[in-house]
């Protein structure tokens, strides 16, 4: 009987041995195991190419759309024509279409008449994690609480809610979950920021 069991144990051990030998030479599917491997990795690399890339465009599209918009506040033009807060913010926002949601865009104006008063707004309200409000819609922006007049020092800042941060969250912290780099707004988007200051020509 001992005989008999010692016999079959013998043969099955026989046959793991010759399965497990055919599992090693063969070879299918191989192809398939490392590109699971490489998947994540690869996936990876090219969201986060991707990631930077639409942080790159929207960036690049709000300081253009400020600074090409600040000349008329430059050169006067702005202030003689009655411009308004409303109407330069629209004017920014066309000049950095199309990759710029203007209802998420806020611009403050200020003036002052020596470079050690200029003072950076702030974009995001501490307590609420909002955004500011900017200047008064119908306010014409040569007011002295805005762009003034010539000769002054001007500050425009530009604070703009991107929310396509929401679907990006490895793009908002660290490896200890901390926000990085910028504070992460109320509704879940990455704020970005652009100013540029001037001093005003004497066009009078």
């Amino acid at each position: 009987m001992n005989e008999f069991y010692c016999a079959r144990r013998a043969g099955i051990a026989q046959r793991v041995t010759r399965l497990a030998s055919r599992f090693c030479r063969n070879e299918k599917g191989a192809t398939a195991i490392e590109f699971a491997i490489v998947l994540a990795p690869f996936l990876a690399f090219t969201f986060g190419i991707i990631t930077i890339g639409l942080h790159y465009l929207a960036t690049n599209s709000l300081e253009k759309g400020v600074f090409d918009a600040s000349r008329q506040i430059r050169t006067g033009q702005a202030q003689e024509s009655n411009m308004t807060a409303e109407q330069f913010q629209k004017l920014v926002c066309d000049l950095a279409q199309p990759n710029i949601d203007c209802s998420k865009l806020v611009i403050h104006l200020g003036s002052y008449s020596s470079w050690k008063d200029v003072v950076t707004p702030d974009c995001v309200d501490g307590s609420t994690g909002n955004m500011t409000t900017g200047g008064v819609g119908t306010t014409p922006i040569k007011d002295a609480s805005m762009a003034g007049e010539a000769n002054m020092k001007v500050l425009v800042t530009a604070c703009y809610d991107w929310t396509v941060a929401k679907y990006l969250p490895f793009l908002l912290h660290d490896n200890d979950g901390n926000a990085r780099y910028t504070q992460r707004l109320a509704d879940g988007g990455l704020l970005l920021q652009t100013s540029v200051v001037f001093q005003t020509e004497p066009y009078k």
